[in-house]
Parts: structure tokens; C-alpha cells; sequence
């Protein structure tokens, strides 16, 4: 039996899927064993994952399409029955040492049930400098420099198995936000600071920044629904901009400037904040007003999907199967 078993699913990411698969190759630590779950890709993904068979140990399970969270926890279930699980997206390439330290510091400290790889989106991709300069400061706010955190990295992190024993993942959550709340009261979870995967599936488009921000704004809705103590200072905060701009074009179709001056000085203001808060995190000035600039814009997807998920009331609550380990 592998020590270290990891799952990965898979859905029409054959363009990122091998830079993932390549970084496990290149792991220094080799007592692990992959389990993909392709959950009916349409672009050779399973084939693509078949070809590792020689480099990697490697089991692909071809399976119906039936969405992201069906195919996670498919992949979990999965896995091999090893002592340490890890979670690994499609999209993330983990440098050489990750699952070697992060089996470490299971190893080493017996109270730690998860260690997190801090994921950052890659600056090869388009918008990707601004993405990884809010990735950074997520982390920023969730630890610092310190290696124990609030919260998990549900895209490349590794599980103590004993610690998931009995537990119901909620999918509506968001498995890492749900497994989170429900270890962090009797266990530890880390995410070493120089610990950094390549986030290679970020949106490319302000389109999906939109898209992914709204995603983002249903689970912290959903979050805050299912655990009234994780509602948190920084995400009132990002429900800010949708009702100024709101507002503002309200003044704008009345023709009322000072409404839209208003609301234009409210939102550099509010950039400002952003910028004053986020001034830990090491980036060129540019690169942070650009970071700046697409948290605020981005933050609008997040109103619309956090109002959305709340108007939707109790009936809204585990449209997606639970997973109980």
C-alpha cells in the first residue's frame, strides 16, 4: 500500500492536464499512487492521462459526465486507501519537493491534518500577474508568514486520513472551505509559505474573472448559511462595489453627476483600502493596481453570486451530494 494516494479529476483539461501530470513525475518523494477520474471528457483527457501509465502509477477511471463535485469525490472514493490523501486539480503543477514535505510534516507533527501547497496562478497567462497578486494576499489573509492557517487549499493539498474518518464533506460549500470548518477546531493545517504550486487554470478573460468571482460568492454565501462564525470582515468588504456601481449608474441614467462622482471617489477610496491592506504582499507597483483593479472588478461577480445564493433562502442549501469519508 502507497503512503500517499492522490486524487485527481478530470473534465476537458487536456491543455493544462499534463504540465500536472509532468510535476509528479519529477516528485522526489515515489511512495504515492494516482488515481484520475475523468468525468466524461470530450478532449482526450483520459487518453492523455492512459500515456503515464509507464512514468507514473497511474489508474484512470473513465466515467459518465456528471459535474465537477460528482467527479471530486468520485476521484476520493476512489483512491487508494492510504494513510495520507491527496487532493490534486487537473490545473496545478506542485514543485518537485511538495509531497515529500508535506509528508514531513504529517510525519512530524501527529495534530496536523492537512498541508496545503500555496497555489498561485502562473504569470505566463494572460491576467495571470494579477490573479497570483490576489492569490498572494488570500494567502496573506489566511497566515502570512506563518505556516498554520484558517483555511485549506482544496487544489493541491494533502489530508490526514484518520482525521476525515466519519466526516460529511458538503459540496454546496465547497469541499475545502466545509473540511476546514469541520477540522479546524481539533486539528492543524498548514500551508507552508515557500511551499508554491503553478496555478495554470486560471480565467484568461475578464469574462471568467467575472464567472469565477461569482462562483466564489454562492460558496462564501452558502459558508456563511451552513457556519454563522465564518462570516469575516474581508468578505462583507467585497460586496462593496455592486451596489456603487449600481448607484452610480442609476445617477448616471438620471443624470445626476455628483450621484456618479459620488460613487467614483467611494471606489477609489475603496481601492485604496485594497492597496493599504494588501501592501505586505512583495509586487511591483503596476502589478499591484492591476491587481487592485481586478479584485474591485471582479468583486461585482461575487455580489451578484453571493445576493443570488442568499435570495434563493434555505432551499438553495445541498444541491450537490455530500461526501461522507
Amino acid at each position: 500500500m502507497p503512503k500517499v494516494a492522490i486524487a485527481m479529476a478530470v473534465f476537458d483539461d487536456a491543455r493544462y492536464l499534463a504540465l500536472a501530470l509532468d510535476a509528479l513525475c519529477a516528485q522526489t518523494f515515489r511512495d504515492f499512487h494516482l488515481t484520475v477520474h475523468d468525468d466524461g471528457s470530450t478532449d482526450g483527457s483520459a487518453a492523455l492521462a492512459e500515456s503515464y501509465a509507464g512514468r507514473l502509477p497511474i489508474a484512470v477511471v473513465r466515467g459518465e459526465h456528471r459535474g465537477r463535485h460528482h467527479a471530486k469525490q468520485a476521484s476520493w472514493a476512489a483512491a487508494a486507501p492510504s494513510p495520507y490523501l491527496m487532493v490534486l486539480d487537473s490545473d496545478v503543477a506542485p514543485p518537485p519537493d511538495a509531497i515529500g514535505r508535506m509528508v514531513e510534516r504529517l510525519d512530524a507533527d501527529p495534530a496536523v491534518a492537512a498541508v496545503s501547497a500555496r497555489t498561485i496562478a502562473h504569470r505566463g497567462r494572460p491576467l495571470g500577474p494579477s490573479q497570483g497578486f490576489l492569490e498572494r494576499f488570500f494567502f496573506e489573509v489566511n497566515g502570512g508568514a506563518a505556516e498554520e492557517g484558517r483555511w485549506i487549499a482544496g487544489n493541491c493539498t494533502m489530508l490526514r486520513r484518520s482525521a476525515l474518518a466519519g466526516l460529511e464533506v458538503r459540496a454546496d460549500l465547497g469541499e475545502d472551505n466545509d473540511l476546514s470548518e469541520k477540522l479546524r477546531g481539533r486539528w492543524r493545517l498548514l500551508a507552508p509559505p515557500d511551499l508554491v504550486a503553478d496555478h495554470y487554470g486560471v480565467p484568461t478573460t475578464l469574462g471568467g474573472v467575472l464567472r469565477r468571482f461569482d462562483r466564489e460568492g454562492v460558496r462564501v454565501r452558502s459558508l456563511v448559511r451552513a457556519y454563522p462564525g465564518a462570516r469575516q470582515l474581508g468578505n462583507v468588504a467585497r460586496l462593496v462595489p455592486l451596489p456603487l456601481c449600481a448607484v452610480a449608474l442609476a445617477g448616471a441614467l438620471l443624470r445626476q453627476g455628483w450621484l456618479v462622482a459620488a460613487c467614483g471617489a467611494a471606489l477609489a477610496a475603496y481601492l485604496g483600502a485594497f492597496l493599504a491592506a494588501s501592501r505586505k504582499v512583495g509586487a511591483p507597483l503596476g502589478e499591484r493596481l492591476a491587481g487592485a483593479a481586478l479584485f474591485a472588478f471582479g468583486n461585482l461577480g461575487f455580489g451578484v453570486g453571493y445576493c443570488r445564493e442568499a435570495l434563493r433562502g434555505r432551499t438553495g442549501l445541498m444541491r450537490e451530494p455530500a461526501r461522507r469519508f
